[in-house]
């Protein structure tokens, strides 16, 4: 299993907690004062001194503020039993996120830095390397799009920000002063989510949002593009629909946006975006703020109010890039070699003086977290002379962590997320088999593949371990059969072998990899003392076969094209799974290695994993009639014989059940469905008793722990979730 670290670092505890209590027994001291001297202004109050005091908190408390560590680490808290009495009062425990990729935004004065992930933002000052504020809020998990969700202000002293379903504007060091909801239609699709994440820009002073989005009915979708004044919470300007009316996207370019006055507001509009045409220019356009007409004819309001590199743009064609004037199209330089071409377009970023631009190039330099790209380099190149490009080496979403000193570009590095190794896991939703119980009680899951093509890894496969006693996720490359004894897999010429840390060596039938295209192997389980694993070759990230194999006869005891939810029974003598093409329970007996298809009267298998309960004694199967898929029943297999003992209606109102799990000793079932609720059923009578809000994306795993006080659920973003009854 995963070797469990224990973090010890030196404090005074008591020192550190009177201190704390101290300044904000005076905060709260002056909040009160405050709110006698001015009884209308309660709210306004407790908002700005409770962030005082978590400010406060933050400073006292932190030893490596720039890298977010808490010299108080939270102790696991005492949890009360769940049962169906205090099921109503089960509550988020605690949040654990995988190390991903930042997204970045710096702040134009180059002072501030705001790095974001799933699930908070935090502000750091760049002049002295420190956090100065954090925001907790989730992020969405996007395959398509900007991937943009947030916007600091010229000096870094307010933020904009997209979540899943609100636009919001904080205060540095403040609290939040404006908040709009938003229509979201794609959010929990994840192939197409992005899309409609509207772009948003601050004014340098922070007062006013710019908003370029998409409105969706029924039968429609229409763009919209307004101006908020944020303290007034009143809209300045609406697009009227008229093509010469200010609208536009604010993301497709870097330096779009409100001018460093704030008088001029820029904009870029894809229908005047004509290459052939020597004007590609005029789809860079510019508006006056407070009577919002556009600046056409005097150029010198526009060159006084943006930089030099905000008013230059990039055009690749065949490993060649030309820059040229947002203003007259005139091309500036023209450089070669570059790697950039239409087909792979290359995000670029001008310095402020426009003598240096930087070349985001993802051709043969890519990693890849699902379907998004992150480079590994930037090439720095001089306009003005003649010179071989320097380098920037780190993981690059896009250039937005990167800004320009006098020494060069400086990339803003918040850890290193190929080199992360146990905070790193990320799967698909589709090739995901949710949370199992390992043979310790600890939850664990198994994140993504193993490319079998030589240097191209996804950035992390393995096994990731719950542990339920330190409330905490560790990762190791090391895969472990259901006894627990760790697995490799490795090649030898044209063969792969599976290696198992008790000396034993198993073949991999020899046709198994034999495709076009690079196979990917996804690993689903293997039990050592049969000598039988569970494992699917993926082509491309689609499924092309699994097999069920008999390493000790080398032989097929069964094949697929999509295994989902493998489950070992808790004595290690049984697994089952759904077949995913034919919607059919499989059971294979490890024992005599027989193979039961456990087909269901007028109704299939939902796509749901199976569940071993009452100690193993019984197999619970989710079924769907075929004629009316609404109604959803719960097969009782008896796990010895495999015969279906009774078969019970649910009474579940859900979006789509995507998980389920069995409570270990009293009857609660829990659902997950993938609008993110989770359903907790009681398993006698079959009705819901409670059902909540536990993500704001598909939930694809979800499972009680061993004792039963906890339930942890995973959403596709890879966000894990505690949930129990504090004690």
């Amino acid at each position: 299993m995963v070797s469990k670290k224990y973090a010890i670092k030196s404090y005074n505890p008591l020192k550190n907690l009177l201190t704390v209590l101290s300044i904000i027994f005076v905060v709260m001291n002056n909040s009160a004062c405050a709110f006698r001297k001015d009884p209308t202004s309660e709210k306004k109050v407790e908002k700005l001194d409770m962030n005082k005091v978590l400010k406060i908190q933050k400073e006292v408390l932190s030893t490596d503020e720039f890298q977010g560590e808490s010299i108080l680490e939270p102790s696991v808290p005492d949890l009360s039993p769940i049962t169906l009495k205090n099921l109503s009062e089960i509550t988020e425990i605690k949040k654990i996120s995988p190390s991903l990729p930042d997204f970045y935004h710096i702040s134009k004065d180059q002072k501030r830095a705001a790095l974001g992930n799933l699930d908070r933002i935090r502000i750091l000052d760049l002049n002295i390397e420190k956090q100065i504020f954090e925001i907790l809020v989730e992020l969405s998990d996007c395959e398509f799009g900007a991937n943009r969700f947030f916007r600091l202000n010229a000096d870094g002293s307010f933020i904009g920000i997209v979540t899943d379903l609100k636009i919001q504007v904080w205060e540095v060091g403040g609290g939040l002063i404006y908040e709009n909801a938003f229509d979201r239609r794609f959010n929990t699709d994840k192939s197409h989510c992005g899309a409609d994440v509207p772009e948003i820009a601050l004014s340098p002073d922070g007062r006013k949002l710019a908003i370029s989005g998409i409105r969706y009915s029924r039968d429609s979708a229409k763009e919209f593009f307004q101006v908020i004044s944020i303290l007034e919470n009143e809209v300045l300007y609406e697009w009227d629909g008229n093509e010469k009316s200010p609208h536009g996207k604010l993301y497709a370019f870097a330096g779009l946006g409100f001018s460093h006055d704030g008088n001029l507001l820029q904009t870029f509009d894809p229908s005047k975006y004509f290459l052939e045409s020597g004007k590609a220019h005029l789809a860079f356009r510019f508006w006056s703020v407070g009577d919002w007409v556009e600046i056409t004819g005097d150029l010198k309001q526009i060159v006084q109010r943006y930089s030099k590199g905000d008013l230059l743009f990039s055009v690749a064609d065949f490993n060649s890039l030309e820059v040229r004037s947002r203003l007259d199209s005139d091309i500036i330089a023209d450089l070669t070699d570059t790697g950039c071409s239409m087909d792979v377009p290359c995000e670029t970023l001008f310095s402020p003086d426009g003598k240096k631009i930087l070349v985001l190039s993802r051709l043969n330099s890519m990693n890849w977290v699902k379907n998004q790209a992150i480079a590994s380099k930037i090439k720095v190149y001089d306009l003005l002379a003649q010179k071989e490009p320097k380098i920037l080496y780190g993981e690059f979403r896009n250039l937005d962590g990167v800004f320009f000193t006098q020494d060069g570009p400086v990339h803003v590095k918040h850890g290193n997320y190929f080199d992360t190794g146990s905070k790193t896991w990320w799967t698909y939703a589709t090739h995901f088999s949710g949370l199992l119980q390992d043979n310790e009680g600890n939850i664990i899951f198994h994140p993504g593949y193993l490319s079998l093509k030589e240097e191209n890894q996804a950035a992390y496969y393995g096994q990731c371990e719950y542990d339920v006693e330190l409330m905490e996720v560790e990762c190791s490359s090391e895969l472990h059969s259901v006894e627990g004894i760790a697995l490799a897999l490795e090649q030898d010429g044209e063969n792969f072998q599976l290696i198992q840390s008790n000396g034993k060596i198993d073949l991999f039938p020899p046709d198994f990899f034999n495709a076009q295209g690079v196979a990917e192997l996804r690993f689903l389980g293997f039990s050592s003392k049969a000598e039988i694993g569970f494992f699917c070759r993926d082509l491309q990230n689609r499924m092309s076969r699994c097999i069920i194999y008999d390493f000790e006869d080398a032989r097929s005891l069964y094949e697929g094209e999509d295994f989902s939810y493998l489950r070992f029974s808790p004595d290690g003598r049984s697994a089952s799974f759904i077949d995913m093409d034919r919607y059919i329970l499989i059971i294979i007996d490890l024992d005599s290695k027989e193979i039961i298809e456990r087909t269901s009267y007028r109704s299939r298998a939902y796509g749901l994993n199976p569940e071993y309960t009452d100690n193993g004694r019984i197999l619970i199967n989710v079924v769907q009639n075929q004629d009316d898929p609404d109604v959803i029943s719960i097969d009782w297999i008896n796990a010895s014989t495999y015969k279906v003992e009774k078969r019970t209606g649910l009474n579940i109102i859900a979006d789509g059940l995507a998980a389920f799990s069995a409570h270990p000793s009293i009857p609660i079932w829990a659902f997950a469905d993938h609008a993110g609720f989770i359903h907790l059923i009681n398993a006698e009578n079959r009705k819901e008793m409670v059902s909540f809000q536990a993500h704001f994306d598909n939930i694809i795993g979800i499972s009680f722990n061993l004792d039963g006080k906890q339930l942890v659920s995973m959403g596709e973003n890879g966000m894990i979730k505690v949930w129990g009854i504090p004690n």
